[in-house]
């Protein structure tokens, strides 16, 4: 059974509500090994021009790279979330997806058989 999918960030869609599983700050420059989640609605995506400077010579250095970022309504507060992180989309279940998945955890079937009748519903 499907509890939900992950989605990059160039198909979320605005208004539609994701569930966030954060590991990097909103610069892209600290990870956490422990992630955190979290429930909030999509408004849009931030691109944010890298940094360069620019020598004489035409020698180009770059001082800091673009990044991606998206805005998210959490708890009526506007929030970047970097790209880098996990979104999910969240998976409404039917009253019929749960009947049927209780109905073949109850049958006294093998594992295996159970799973293959799992592939027809």
């Amino acid at each position: 059974m499907r509890i939900s999918n992950e989605v990059t960030i160039d198909r979320l869609i605005p208004g539609n509500k994701y569930v966030i599983a954060i590991n990097w700050n909103d610069t892209n420059t600290l990870r956490t090994d422990g992630e955190y989640l979290l429930h909030g609605i999509f408004k849009r995506i931030e691109f944010i021009r890298g940094r360069t400077y620019s020598y004489d010579t035409g020698l180009n250095i770059l001082l800091s790279p673009s990044r991606i970022n998206a805005i998210f309504d959490i708890s009526g507060q506007s929030c970047k979330i970097s790209s880098a992180n996990r979104f999910f989309e969240r998976y409404n279940i039917s009253e019929h997806e749960i009947c049927s998945e209780y109905t073949i955890r109850h049958l006294r079937l093998p594992t295996d058989m159970k799973r293959v009748i799992r592939k027809y519903f």
